[in-house]
C-alpha cells in the first residue's frame, strides 16, 4: 500500500495520502474516527448510488452512525445555493467542532467539501475519499477548496488541508470513460511540468492507461496516481499558500482552460474540466518557447490520450467568443496588477510562473484555438 506523507507548513501538520484496493472494507483500519463526535458524508447523486451503502455499512458495524447529505452531480452545483444547503444540514445534525465531514466523490465534492469545513465553525475536520482519477491525482491533495461565483472557476475559496486522503483505483471502474480519460489530463500535466521521465512512462504504458479491463491495469495506475501524488506534495509543500510562486506550477493549462471551461458551461455540451484543461495545456504549449518538436509531441500525446487539443466554434461566432474567452482570462486567479499571469514550459519536464505576454500573441493562439 503506497504511503504518502504531506507536511504542511501554514497548517502545521501533516497527514497521510494512502492508495490502496478494496478501501472501503477496511475503512477503519486505515482512519481512526474513535476521537469526532458525529461524523456526515458528503456526495452526490451519482456516487451514492454506487458507494455510500457500503461506506454506511462499514462504519455502522463498527459502532459508528454517520450522517449524509447528498447533492446533484455536476459543476452547476458548485456554487453559494450549494453551499447553503449544506451549511442547512449541518446544523440540522447539530455539528459541533468535533464533527468530521467525509468527502465521497469527485472534484467538485471535494472543493464543497473543504470550503465547508473551513467555514463550519471557523474549521472542522474533513477526510478525503476521492473516487474520480482527476481528484485522486489533484484536487484531493494540497488544500484548495472553493466554488464557482458568477460563471468564473473557483472565485470563491480557502486553504483548508485535509485529515487525510484515501485513494482506491477501484472507484475507477464504475467512472464512464469520458469521466475516467479527463483524469489523464492532470496525470499527463505532472510529467509536463515537472518530470520528463514520468512523462516517457506515461507515454509507454498509454495503452494500458486507456483500457481499464487490461490485466495489470490497477498496478499501472497505482503507480500513475502515486507519482502525481508526490510530485504536488512535494510541490505543495514547497507553497502550500500559493505565495512563493512554486505552487502557481500545478495551473499549467488552467489559465486558458479554466476561461474555457466557464464559456462551455452555457452551451448545450460543456467540456468536463480535464477536457477544457488538455486544451490548455496545447494551448500552453503553443505560447511556450519550446522546440516545434515539442510542441508536437505535446498536441500529438494528448490525441493519443483521447483528449482534446481544440475546441470548434462556428465561424460566424468565432471573433465574438475570442473576445469573451480573452476577457475571462482576467478572473484568472494567479493574476496580479491587471496583468494576465502564465504558466509556461522552458522544455518539457520544467514550467515556469508569471510569464507575461502580449493581448496580440494571446488572441492569436486563441483564434487558432477555436477556428472550426
Amino acid at each position: 500500500m503506497p504511503i504518502i506523507n504531506l507536511q504542511t507548513k501554514a497548517e502545521n501538520f501533516s497527514y497521510q495520502i494512502q492508495i490502496q484496493e478494496n478501501l472501503l472494507e477496511n475503512l477503519t483500519k486505515v482512519f481512526n474516527f474513535k476521537d469526532y463526535s458525529k461524523i456526515v458524508i458528503l456526495t452526490d447523486e451519482v456516487v451514492a448510488s454506487f458507494w455510500l451503502e457500503k461506506i454506511e455499512t462499514n462504519l455502522t458495524k463498527n459502532g459508528f452512525k454517520p450522517e449524509n447529505v447528498i447533492i446533484p452531480n455536476g459543476e452547476k452545483h458548485k456554487n453559494l445555493e450549494t453551499i447553503n444547503q449544506i451549511w442547512t444540514k449541518l446544523l440540522e445534525f447539530e455539528i459541533d467542532r468535533k464533527g468530521l465531514l467525509i468527502c465521497l466523490g469527485g472534484g467538485v465534492i471535494g472543493d464543497l467539501s473543504g470550503f465547508v469545513a473551513a467555514t463550519w465553525l471557523r474549521g472542522i475536520d474533513f477526510l478525503q475519499i476521492p473516487t474520480t482519477l482527476l481528484a485522486q491525482v489533484d484536487s484531493s491533495v494540497g488544500g484548495k477548496t472553493g466554488f464557482d461565483f458568477l460563471n468564473k472557476k473557483n472565485l470563491i475559496g480557502a486553504f483548508k488541508q485535509p485529515v487525510a486522503v484515501l485513494i482506491d483505483p477501484s472507484f475507477l471502474q464504475t467512472l464512464p470513460n469520458r469521466e475516467y480519460k479527463q483524469g489523464l489530463a492532470e496525470v499527463l500535466k505532472y510529467g509536463l511540468i515537472w518530470d520528463l521521465k514520468f512523462w516517457g512512462w506515461l507515454k509507454e504504458n498509454r495503452q494500458i492507461l486507456l483500457n481499464k479491463k487490461a490485466t495489470n491495469f490497477n498496478q499501472i495506475i497505482i503507480q500513475a496516481i502515486q507519482t502525481s501524488c508526490q510530485i504536488k506534495a512535494k510541490v505543495v509543500e514547497k507553497d502550500e499558500l500559493e505565495t512563493a510562486g512554486i505552487r502557481q506550477l500545478l495551473n499549467f493549462g488552467h489559465t486558458f482552460g479554466h476561461s474555457l471551461e466557464s464559456y462551455s458551461l452555457k452551451t448545450e455540451k460543456p467540456l468536463f474540466h480535464g477536457e477544457a484543461i488538455a486544451i490548455g495545456m496545447n494551448f500552453a504549449g503553443e505560447l511556450s518557447n519550446l522546440t516545434e518538436a515539442e510542441k508536437q509531441d505535446i498536441k500529438e500525446t494528448l490525441e493519443l490520450f483521447n483528449l482534446p487539443v481544440d475546441y470548434n466554434i462556428a465561424k460566424k461566432e468565432q471573433t465574438k467568443v475570442a473576445k469573451e474567452l480573452y476577457q475571462n482570462l482576467f478572473a484568472d486567479k494567479k493574476n496580479y496588477s491587471g496583468k494576465i499571469s502564465w504558466v509556461l514550459l522552458q522544455k518539457i519536464g520544467k514550467a515556469i510562473a508569471n510569464e507575461h505576454l502580449s493581448e496580440k500573441i494571446v488572441i492569436n493562439q486563441i483564434q487558432k484555438t477555436i477556428k472550426s
